[in-house]
């Protein structure tokens, strides 16, 4: 009996993004989304990412910054910006994978901007930059009254990331 409840409650802590909370909510443009593990859901994760025993992937040890000027946030982190800042209207959760990754699936409620989108040479940068809140021209940009950006890409080891 008593090694059924260990095996119960091992199950539902690796369910949950950390024990007692289940699931995440937030609103982008007017939808309402839900995050969680598990079977179900808007964005259930795939079950390799809740299980509790998985080979290690290539590249699983990663730092805890991404780069010396990159603050680099933990998944409860990007919770509470996408319910504070995306649901306010004052973020935006911006995935820089290159569009047919993003295709393939991205975290529900994130934009698609690549990053190379933002290479200095590019014509449409400066429009871009204005979608993105900043005002302004070119050389004189003002990013005072811009979104709150949290950027994701595939991982600290990917060149777009650094």
């Amino acid at each position: 009996m008593a090694a059924l409840t260990l095996l119960l409650s091992l199950q539902s802590a690796v369910v949950d993004i950390v024990r007692g909370l289940s699931r995440v909510e937030f609103e982008f443009g007017g939808q309402a989304f839900s995050i969680r593990r598990g079977a179900g859901g808007d964005a259930a994760l795939p079950n390799r990412y809740y299980q509790a025993t998985r080979k290690c992937p290539e590249h699983c040890i990663e730092p805890a910054t991404a780069a010396p000027v990159v603050a680099t946030l933990s998944e409860l982190e990007v919770f509470t910006f996408m319910q504070q800042n995306v649901s306010t209207g004052s973020g935006l959760l911006v995935d820089a994978r290159l569009p047919a990754e993003f295709s393939g699936g991205s975290i529900q409620g994130a934009i698609s901007v690549p990053a190379a989108t933002l290479v200095k040479n590019n014509p449409y940068r400066e429009d871009l930059l204005l979608a993105l809140g900043v005002k302004g021209a070119l050389g004189q940009m003002d990013f005072s009254s811009a979104f709150d950006l949290l950027v994701f890409d595939d991982g600290p080891w990917s060149p777009p990331a650094r």
